[in-house]
């Protein structure tokens, strides 16, 4: 008998979200740029806190933004985030003592971007889906440009699109897989940074589900006009 496929709204409250809020201060980032009148990372925990599958997040921050943080949680009724973890080091270092930091009975553990904050329910269902298939997933969208490989200012060769996906967040791993790979990790000199580099050191694959043309990233200023024609879209269509 053919399994029922589940619906991403269906999934159980089974998932920790790690948000590394610990950015390279050379990147030129702000958690704090606006979108309509509120900051990025104020919309992307919003948008976390209202995942029914979402058990916990877990925040990392610098020592210097961890009241903020703590009152800004306060303030705006965030029942999901359990705990601030303080990090002055982003990368490898902020992402560990996240995932350490959540729940040991977690069967997944994501990692979430604090500038991404248009993420679903469907968004996050289909990568968890994913994520029981492959060990751990992302979500992901075919690329729509036309990408050139260079050198030396000369283009060498042309991709082929179809096999082209630009990968998107959250990025979900099994809880167990992950802190091995984490372990693992740990031993490099320098340790990688990301969650992608992390699982490698295991030889696990990052398996893709579907993404979402409006789940993009906030990081300058360009990207604002984006972003609010995205929240315009989902208040008409809402």
């Amino acid at each position: 008998m053919r399994k029922k496929q589940r619906k991403p709204e269906q999934i159980l409250q089974n998932l920790s979200i790690v948000v590394p809020a610990v950015m390279e201060v050379e990147d030129n980032v702000s958690l704090d740029r606006l979108i309509d009148g509120v900051p990025v990372l104020v919309r992307t925990l919003q948008a976390l806190n209202a995942l029914p599958m979402v058990q916990e997040i877990i925040i990392v921050t610098r020592e210097t933004d961890l009241l903020r943080s703590a009152s800004l949680c306060r303030n705006l009724d965030l029942a999901r985030v359990k705990e601030i973890i303080v990090c002055n080091t982003p990368g490898f270092a902020a992402l560990s003592l996240g995932v350490y930091a959540c729940n040991r009975d977690a069967e997944y553990i994501g990692v979430h971007d604090p500038l991404w904050p248009f993420v679903t329910v469907d968004i996050v269902g289909q990568a968890i889906m994913a994520a029981e298939k492959h060990g751990a997933a992302a979500p992901a969208v075919q690329v729509k440009d036309t990408i050139k490989i260079v050198e030396d200012n000369i283009v060498k060769e042309t991709p082929d699109r179809s096999t082209l996906y630009a990968v998107q967040m959250p990025q979900i791993a099994q809880s167990s897989l992950l802190k091995a790979a984490i372990e693992t990790a740990r031993d490099q000199h320098p340790p990688v940074g990301d969650l992608r580099s992390v699982l490698e050191t295991l030889g696990l694959p990052l398996g893709l589900s579907i993404g979402s043309d409006e789940n993009i990233p906030v990081r300058h200023e360009l990207d604002i006009p984006a972003a609010q024609g995205i929240l315009t879209w989902r208040a008409y269509y809402d």
